[in-house]
């Protein structure tokens, strides 16, 4: 524990200058907040025989994490000895309810003369997500969420294949024991009810005096006043965040077939050499912007946006777009030809916009949550991503939305940003 105690202290001084705001600066080096975390928990329950979410899981989570907690303090102490306290230090810090559950009163009163701590807080579990996926092992202290499932490869010819696949640790398990029946202690996250996750998370929330990261996956048919109960029961047990999904709220990233469950991934379309592209001349903040839509199967494939040099006076009209070579783009139609569209925007934020809306469109995401998400990121109307916005807003399908017209009390229909009467003159832009 000391090396990792040492290592994240030294991390922190190196990034303290890179922080963007002073605030920020002031508060890393002012409080030395270190988090160090646990990666799979799930994992390890198992592999000791242990089901987790039981009895014995929340006390073996108990123990692991006040042992953690402890050694972490101690080893803080001893390189504050070498390297000082943290700047914002209080001898209040060893009345905290985490020290008092921790140590003994004789240990706080010991540390209490020591009079030395380094690190303002120590602990932190984080979802670990990409480094668990990366090791194959259980993330954060989330349990598993599936112990199989099918796996999508494509060859350079485009063929593809699906695999079966299994969990390092069920497979680890059958090539030990030679059983293929596994024991009732591997579990996933469906399996486990919401009263003994958040009775998990509490174990854990005893000895991290910082954040956690945990979601309650829930089923389909979960009312709010459940959730509400979920949340209730957190805080009285003490926890300080919680996160629930409810299955089938959003789109789903992993669907369930059977007792199997299969990833589905988003694959985009490959895009033809030359694609039919729509130009469109729009404003933003009192400046024209060139605005161009490829088109692949009548649909929003890709968005360039671009200021012109000059002041141009073209209506909008249809042209093409022809990929030349990797990143390297050119418009054309009985109107304009315009070169090296990758380099006509020279604005990084407004690129970035592009290439988002892009890279969003081609994996067929429904253009009004990208329009929803961009403004949320900039909802002045008079702003390049807004004109952005408008532009993709003439690609979108019909929507009742619900609402009745205030004039004739017909249905409300959403098309291309604007809100009109099925049945009279009445509408309303946004």
């Amino acid at each position: 524990m000391s090396y990792i105690i040492q290592a994240m202290d030294d991390v922190l001084e190196e990034n303290i200058e890179n922080h963007a705001l002073e605030q920020q600066r002031e508060m890393a080096w002012k409080y030395r907040n270190i988090g160090i975390g646990i990666m799979g928990l799930a994992d390890a329950l198992i592999k000791v025989g242990i089901k987790y979410g039981s009895k014995e899981a929340i006390a073996t989570t108990s123990s692991l994490m006040r042992h953690i907690f402890r050694s972490a303090v101690i080893e803080s102490i001893n390189l504050a000895k070498i390297r000082g306290n943290f700047p914002g230090y209080d001898p209040k810090v060893w009345d905290s309810t985490i020290i008092q559950n921790a140590f003994s009163q004789d240990e706080v009163t010991a540390f209490k003369k020591i009079n030395h701590l380094r690190n303002c807080s120590l602990l932190s579990i984080a979802p670990t997500g990409s480094i668990g996926t990366m090791l194959n092992i259980s993330t954060g202290c989330e349990p598993e969420f599936m112990l199989s499932y099918k796996r999508r490869t494509e060859s350079l010819n485009g063929k593809e294949t699906w695999y079966d696949v299994e969990i390092p640790v069920v497979k680890e398990y059958k090539e030990v024991t030679g059983d293929v029946k596994l024991p009732n202690y591997f579990v996933t996250a469906e399996q486990i009810s919401w009263e003994n996750r958040v009775a998990m998370q509490a174990a854990l929330q005893e000895f991290v005096d910082t954040a956690i990261s945990s979601t309650v996956n829930l089923p389909a048919n979960t009312t709010p006043k459940d959730i509400k109960g979920i949340y209730i029961k957190a805080w009285e047990q003490g926890l300080k965040g919680i996160t629930v999904y409810v299955d089938g709220s959003r789109d789903a990233i992993l669907s369930a077939n059977g007792n199997k469950k299969e990833v589905k991934t988003t694959v985009a379309k490959k895009r033809p050499k030359e694609l039919e592209a729509d130009f469109h001349l729009v404003k933003a903040n009192g400046e024209q912007f060139i605005v161009l839509v490829g088109l692949l199967d009548n649909k929003p494939y890709e968005v360039f946006a671009f200021k012109p040099n000059l002041q141009v006076n073209l209506p909008n009209h249809k042209g093409i777009i022809t990929k030349e070579s990797k990143m390297h783009y050119r418009f054309a139609s009985d109107n304009v030809v315009i070169p090296e569209l990758e380099l006509a925007n020279i604005n990084v934020e407004e690129r970035a916009t592009t290439l988002y809306a892009s890279m969003l469109l081609r994996h067929n995401v429904d253009i009004k949550y990208i329009i929803k998400t961009a403004k949320k990121v900039n909802s002045n109307i008079t702003s390049f991503t807004s004109a952005v916005c408008r532009v993709l807003s003439k690609y979108m399908a019909k929507e009742i939305t619900g609402e009745k017209c205030p004039e004739c009390g017909a249905d409300i229909i959403k098309e291309g940003g604007c809100e009109h009467c099925s049945q009279c003159e009445w509408s309303k832009c946004e």
